[in-house]
């Protein structure tokens, strides 16, 4: 009776009163409460004691404190949503199960983030924030094709591309690695010739990096390399054409620029040195080339330890005059390398020598040419050919030489070429009794071949020459000179030697009705060509000289 009494007081106060249903329910403010305690008017729900460990799924709009509910040791059984606007909590949201996960408050305006019961992020009432352990801390990292489309000024991301950490200005990103800094600078620059550089650095980009070059005196920039290569710590820079073709004494600062653009934190000055002179300068397929024509005159290094490979060829062989005089030999042909110190290095250049003249007096012959030197290399000046005679000794054994000067013949006997030079050159050509009533001459030998024998009324091919690593070849013969006498069944025609390749001259055919394809005027002989040491053409009354010798040096450049 008194639980039917207390229903019913209960439900004297209506909507606004207490409400208990059959299945336990209590409502307040409220004639349906859907949890065992309902407060239906968004009151506080002040619970006094509670014996059972759970706190069963519900709603709690406006503040829950820990005063509102004691002795509660168990868990809501699902969500909790509060809808007011605070959740109040006096110091720490733990982790189900795992206690030592938290989030704290351990200070006013302070909240800090453990893991393991180690704090490992805090954030203070200034708006600081920091990591408090010995971890890192995690960005996002993407190439240069991978930033974000819509960046915002602060945004923060390693970038692979550059291998740098990158931020974001508003306007571009940036790359905040260290300034790179210049060590050592090996090599110079000489005026007028390209050269490298290498450049030790620290805090460089693995590729990427740029070489600027300004002048000292006025800040100017003159160029950058933006092709250097990067080995390790080195960058490797051409110089500039722009910058080696400044005046001589001109001081140039050197600057390095990493793969994010940024410069380095100090410069080096080289001064602009003068190159190397003496002779006719001239570059080609990464070389420079000091090319000395006849005479004698200084090659002046100026650059320490230069390593040179250089060319000696003496000057050629004059050729043998008359209707069958031999070819002159072409001048020795000698090639060497070194390693130079600075200073002052003679190059010698031996001349051609003259021709024989009209063959008219006895024994005569086309002069040897002059020797050429330089570096202790010496090559052998070139064979003179022999003249032909009319009346007394008939025909000569040519001249030797670098390469051999070539044999005159007249009708009959046998002669032979003079010899070359062991790795100079090779020997002249000889003159050989084959048709009763023809005159011919041996060629002069070349620095790659033998000149060919001269036979009946056919003079002899001077010898080929050889070529140089500048691709030019050098120190052909002369070739032989020739005639032919149709009286009493003799030659019906004659052929003058061909010129050797190399700067040969060709030889000399006095009459007939047919020529040497080796060369388009075929009655005149031709002299050696200087600079190229090649043996004069023979025969006739006025054969030719030999040509002037030629020494070159080369170096990189």
């Amino acid at each position: 009776m008194s639980d039917i009494r207390f229903n019913q007081w209960l439900h004297q106060s209506g909507t606004g009163g207490v409400t208990q249903l059959s299945s336990g329910h209590v409502g307040i403010g409220t004639t349906n409460p859907l949890i065992p305690v309902h407060s239906g008017n968004n009151a506080v729900l002040n619970v006094g004691v509670v014996t059972a460990n759970n706190i069963y799924a519900g709603t709690i709009n406006g503040t829950l404190a820990l005063s509102d509910i004691s002795g509660i040791n168990g868990s809501f059984t699902s969500d909790l949503t509060v809808n007011g606007p605070n959740l109040n909590i006096s110091d720490k949201i733990r982790h189900v199960g795992d206690t030592n996960t938290a989030i704290r408050f351990p200070l006013n305006d302070t909240i800090t983030f453990e893991t393991n019961g180690i704090e490992r992020l805090r954030i203070d009432n200034i708006g600081h924030a920091g990591l408090t352990t010995t971890g890192a801390l995690k960005i996002p990292v993407g190439n240069d094709s991978q930033r974000p489309s819509s960046s915002v000024a602060g945004d923060i991301r390693y970038n692979t591309t550059s291998q740098t950490l990158e931020f974001y200005t508003g306007a571009a990103w940036v790359g905040t690695n260290a300034a790179p800094s210049i060590n050592s600078i090996t090599g110079d620059i000489y005026n007028g010739m390209t050269s490298t550089l290498v450049i030790n650095c620290s805090d460089i980009s693995a590729s990427g990096n740029d070489v600027k070059y300004s002048n000292n005196s006025t800040g100017a920039t003159i160029a950058t390399d933006t092709s250097a290569t990067t080995s390790g710590s080195d960058i490797t820079s051409t110089i500039p054409a722009a910058v080696y073709n400044t005046a001589v004494g001109t001081v140039i600062k050197i600057e390095v620029l990493n793969g994010s653009g940024v410069l380095s934190s100090n410069s080096v000055t080289k001064t602009i040195i003068a190159s190397p002179s003496g002779g006719t300068i001239t570059s080609a397929g990464g070389y420079r080339y000091h090319t000395f024509a006849q005479g004698t005159t200084n090659f002046v290094n100026t650059i320490s330890n230069l390593s040179v490979q250089y060319l000696v060829v003496a000057g050629g062989g004059g050729g043998g005059g008359n209707q069958g005089g031999g070819g002159g030999g072409a001048g020795g042909y000698r090639t060497g390398s070194a390693t130079l110190a600075t200073g002052n290095f003679q190059a010698v250049v031996g001349a051609g020598g003259n021709n024989g003249g009209n063959g008219s007096t006895a024994g005569a012959a086309g002069s040897d040419g002059g020797n050429s030197s330089f570096n202790g290399l010496t090559s052998t000046g070139g064979g003179g050919g022999v003249n032909m005679r009319t009346g007394g000794a008939q025909g000569q054994n040519g001249r030797s030489g670098g390469s051999g000067g070539g044999a005159s013949h007249w009708m009959t006997g046998n002669f032979t070429g003079g010899a070359g030079t062991s790795g100079q050159g090779y020997a002249g050509g000889d003159a050989r009794d084959t048709e009763s009533l023809g005159h011919n001459g041996g060629a002069g030998g070349g620095a790659g071949a033998e000149g060919t024998d001269g036979q009946g009324a056919y003079g002899g091919n001077g010898g080929n020459g050889s070529t140089w690593l500048n691709g030019v070849t050098y120190a052909g013969g002369g070739g032989g000179g020739c005639y032919y006498n149709n009286n009493s069944g003799g030659a019906t025609y004659s052929i003058g030697g061909g010129a050797g390749t190399g700067g040969g001259g060709r030889g000399h055919r006095n009459t007939g009705n047919q020529m040497s394809t080796n060369y388009t005027a075929p009655t005149t002989d031709t002299n050696g060509v200087d600079g190229y040491g090649g043996g004069g053409g023979g025969g006739g009354s006025n054969p030719g000289d030999g040509g002037d010798g030629v020494v070159i040096v080369r170096y990189a450049g």
